[in-house]
């Protein structure tokens, strides 16, 4: 696998996580979409995709006319990232804005998601996020909703953006991550639920975390995977590298 960092937090922090990160011999890392992002980084994954952007309606899917101006927004800023820094993983989270009410609102959906695929390069991959419902979503809230989306939308450039700390949240079973399934994954998050410090899960919560991964490494998995963790507040050297320490741990 391919350990990276996830630039989630203050820009002014990007300098110490980023000499954390090359200090434990990691030096992939993703990044945030509308922030500023130093040159010379090698970024595996671009999240927060509408980050910057007004969004004025409560979901995506609300209609055609809608799924078509954010799908529009979504490939314009796809092509950007694709072409300004070689990005070719997109995570597609956004779970306040991806709620389905009606039937025919997941029509949208698909149709949003397929349009998006078709306007971008075939490998650049818009990775579905398993987000769940704890995060306002009821769209694809677990790895399994995930995967049932991935078929039916039916494009080789739509995947999942594999999130521990949502499989864990929503209860997903080991038995789940087949080699046939993993096969659709091509990012992984290891985070907790808010983008709390993994540093302090508990030693049978951080067990839980090794026994995911191996069972991934095990089943074929050789992608991007990235400590996904936002300290709002008093980030520390010493703070970081106890998570980028925990992440070690996780991925080893």
């Amino acid at each position: 696998m391919v350990p990276a960092i996830s630039l989630l937090m203050s820009p002014e922090n990007y300098e110490g996580i980023i000499d954390c990160a090359k200090d434990n011999g990691i030096d992939h890392f993703e990044i945030v979409c509308d922030k500023y992002c130093p040159e010379n980084l090698n970024v595996v994954s671009a999240q927060s995709l509408f980050n910057g952007i007004n969004i004025d309606c409560n979901s995506f899917f609300w209609s055609q006319k809608t799924a078509d101006k954010y799908a529009d927004l979504l490939i314009e800023r796809i092509n950007n990232y694709y072409n300004d820094f070689n990005c070719k993983n997109f995570v597609f989270g956004s779970p306040k804005f991806r709620n389905i009410v009606f039937d025919a609102e997941y029509q949208n959906a698909l149709y949003f998601f397929r349009k998006v695929c078709d306007n971008i390069p075939s490998d650049a991959i818009l990775a579905l996020e398993n987000n769940p419902p704890e995060y306002g979503t009821n769209f694809a809230t677990n790895f399994r909703e995930c995967l049932g989306n991935i078929m039916i939308v039916s494009r080789k450039n739509f995947r999942i953006n594999f999130d521990i700390g949502g499989f864990i949240k929503s209860k997903g079973a080991i038995d789940e991550l087949t080699k046939d399934n993993i096969y659709w994954i091509n990012h992984v998050h290891v985070s907790r639920f808010n983008l709390l410090p993994i540093s302090e899960l508990s030693e049978s919560e951080i067990k839980k975390y090794k026994e995911i991964v191996s069972h991934l490494l095990e089943n074929g998995y050789e992608k991007s995977i990235s400590l996904e963790v936002n300290i709002k507040d008093n980030l520390s050297k010493e703070l970081l590298s106890k998570e980028v320490q925990t992440f070690k741990e996780i991925i080893q």
